[in-house]
C-alpha cells in the first residue's frame, strides 16, 4: 500500500467574482452514468519530484476548478425529490489532494508496456470520499518519478469531459504559459430537454449484464482482480493497413462500396472482433468443462474460465495501442518508453486500473 503523507482540500481559486452556492441538475444523459464505476486514470512522470512540483500542481488545480467548480461540490438528491440528482456546490467546498509515497515498486517497473500486476497499480488510484465527492487526486512519489492518480465520479464526468478538465489543468500550469487556452466548459442544462420517463429509467438500479457469469451484480459494483496483469499491445502502421485491406477485400466480396476506414476505426474494429472471438472461445470452453463434471452445474454458476474483460485503445497518428488485463500465460512485449516529465497532466501515458 502507498503511505499517505498528507491530504489537503483544494478549493476553486478566489480570483475574480466570488462563486455562489449553486446546484447543477443532472439530465437523463447524465443520470445514465450514476450507477457506473468511476473514471480512473494514472499518469506517470519521470524525475518529477520535489515540493515545487506539488505546489505547482495544487496552484494550477485551484485555478482550473474556478471554471470547473461543480467538480468541487457534491452529488446529492435534489431536495424534495425521490430520485432526481444534482451537483451541489457551496463556498468552502473543494477537492481532496493526497500526497503519498510508494516503495513497493519503482517508476521504471510501473511505467512500462510490459505486463504489470494490477495489485501494484491500484494503490496509486485515489478513492472518492464518501458523501458524494466528484473528484479525488493523488500524487505519489516513487523511486525515479511521480504518478498522478485521478478519479472522477462518472455521473459528473465522462471520458471526454474528464480529458477536457485535465487539458485545462495542464494549461493552467506555469510550464504552459503562453499556450492557447482550452475552451471553457459549458455549465448549463437549460438547452437539454428531458424526454418523459427516460430519467426514471436510467436512475433505476441496473445489472451489469444478463449473462450467467456475473450473477446479476449492479453495474457500479466492481472488484478489481488483483491477480490480473496490465499489458500494452501496439498496432503498427503496417498492422493497421492490413486491417484496412481486409475490410476492402470483404467489401469487394460483398459487392458494396468500401467503407471509410481510419486508423482509429481499424483499431476499434480489430479489438471488437478479438473480444467477440475471445468471448465465444470462453463460452465454448465453459460448456466443454461443464460436460466433464459428474454433477449438473446450474447455468447461474460462476464462470469456470476467465478471459480479458476490457480493452482500451489510444489514438495515434500512425499506430494504435490497446491496454488490457491478460492472463499470466499470455503477454505482449514492447520496449519500454520513458514517460514525460511535467508539472501537470500534460499528455503522459496512463493506465486505468478498473476493468
Amino acid at each position: 500500500m502507498a503511505r499517505v503523507l498528507h491530504t489537503s482540500l483544494v478549493a476553486p481559486s478566489p480570483a475574480g467574482t466570488a462563486l455562489q452556492e449553486s446546484s447543477l441538475p443532472l439530465t437523463s444523459l447524465d443520470a445514465i452514468w450514476l450507477h457506473a464505476p468511476p473514471v480512473e486514470r494514472v499518469f506517470f512522470y519521470a524525475n518529477a519530484t520535489g515540493n515545487d512540483v506539488l505546489s505547482n500542481l495544487k496552484d494550477s488545480l485551484s485555478r482550473t476548478l474556478r471554471d470547473f467548480y461543480p467538480l468541487a461540490g457534491r452529488l446529492r438528491l435534489t431536495p424534495g425529490t425521490p430520485n432526481r440528482h444534482e451537483l451541489h456546490y457551496k463556498p468552502g467546498d473543494g477537492v481532496n489532494f493526497t500526497v503519498a509515497e510508494y516503495h513497493h515498486a519503482g517508476f521504471d517497473e510501473l511505467a512500462t508496456d510490459d505486463p504489470t500486476e494490477v495489485a501494484k497499480i491500484l494503490p496509486l488510484v485515489p478513492a472518492l470520499q464518501a458523501g458524494g465527492a466528484l473528484l479525488a487526486l493523488q500524487a505519489t512519489m516513487l523511486s525515479g518519478g511521480l504518478t498522478l492518480g485521478v478519479t472522477f465520479h462518472h455521473g459528473a464526468c465522462d471520458g471526454v469531459s474528464s480529458t477536457h478538465f485535465l487539458r485545462t489543468w495542464a494549461w493552467a500550469a506555469p510550464a504552459c504559459a503562453g499556450a492557447n487556452a482550452p475552451e471553457p466548459p459549458v455549465i448549463d442544462r437549460t438547452f437539454i430537454r428531458d424526454r418523459d420517463g427516460l430519467y426514471d429509467t436510467f436512475t433505476a438500479p441496473r445489472l451489469s449484464s444478463d449473462d450467467e457469469d456475473d450473477g446479476g451484480k449492479p453495474l457500479g459494483v466492481i472488484s478489481p482482480d488483483v491477480h490480473q496483469l496490465f499489458a500494452t499491445f501496439t498496432l503498427s502502421k503496417e498492422h493497421l493497413q492490413r486491417i484496412k485491406d481486409a475490410v476492402a477485400r470483404e467489401a469487394e466480396h460483398r459487392g458494396v462500396p468500401t467503407p471509410r476506414s481510419t486508423s482509429i476505426v481499424a483499431a476499434f474494429g480489430f479489438i471488437s472482433s478479438s473480444c467477440t472471438a475471445t468471448s465465444e472461445l470462453n463460452k465454448a470452453a465453459r460448456a466443454r468443462q461443464r460436460r466433464r463434471l459428474v454433477a449438473t452445474v446450474p447455468t447461474s454458476s460462476s464462470p469456470l474460465t476467465t478471459g480479458p474483460g476490457w480493452i482500451r485503445p489510444s489514438r495515434k497518428s500512425t499506430s494504435a495501442t490497446a491496454s488490457a488485463p491478460v492472463s499470466r500465460r499470455r503477454s505482449g512485449r514492447r520496449s519500454p518508453q520513458p514517460a514525460q516529465t511535467a508539472y501537470s497532466p500534460r499528455a503522459p501515458r496512463s493506465r486505468r486500473p478498473s476493468t
